[in-house]
C-alpha cells in the first residue's frame, strides 16, 4: 500500500487536475479551429477592394434600368405578337371568303 506522502498527494491531485481541465477544454475552440476562421475572413487588402455606397447605388440603377428596359420590351413583343395574330386571323378569315366567292362563281359541273 502507498504511503500518503506529499508526493503522491501533488501527483493525483494534479492527474485529477489535469483531468478535469482536459475534459473544460474540449468543449472549447482549439487554436487550430480559430485560425482556420481566420483564413475566411476579409483582409485589409480584400476591403479596399470592395465596392464603395456610391458604386453600389450605381449599380442598383444600372440594374433597375434594364429590368425596366426588358419590361418595356416584353410588353411592346406582347403587343406586337398579339397584332400579328389578329392579322393573320383577319386574313384568314378574308382568304375564306374569297376562295368561298369562287367557289360559288364556278359553273357545276
Amino acid at each position: 500500500m502507498s504511503e500518503l506522502t506529499k508526493e503522491f498527494f501533488l501527483k493525483t491531485l494534479d492527474e485529477k487536475l489535469e483531468e478535469k481541465l482536459e475534459k473544460k477544454l474540449d468543449g472549447l475552440v482549439t487554436k487550430e479551429f480559430f485560425e482556420e476562421k481566420l483564413k475566411d475572413l476579409a483582409t485589409k487588402d480584400d476591403l479596399l477592394n470592395f465596392p464603395s455606397r456610391t458604386e453600389f447605388k450605381s449599380l442598383q440603377d444600372d440594374v433597375k434600368e434594364i429590368k425596366d428596359t426588358v419590361t418595356r420590351i416584353d410588353k411592346r413583343d406582347l403587343l406586337d405578337s398579339n397584332a400579328f395574330a389578329s392579322d393573320i386571323l383577319k386574313i384568314n378569315r378574308r382568304l375564306a371568303k374569297l376562295e368561298k366567292t369562287k367557289q360559288d362563281k364556278q359553273p357545276v359541273k
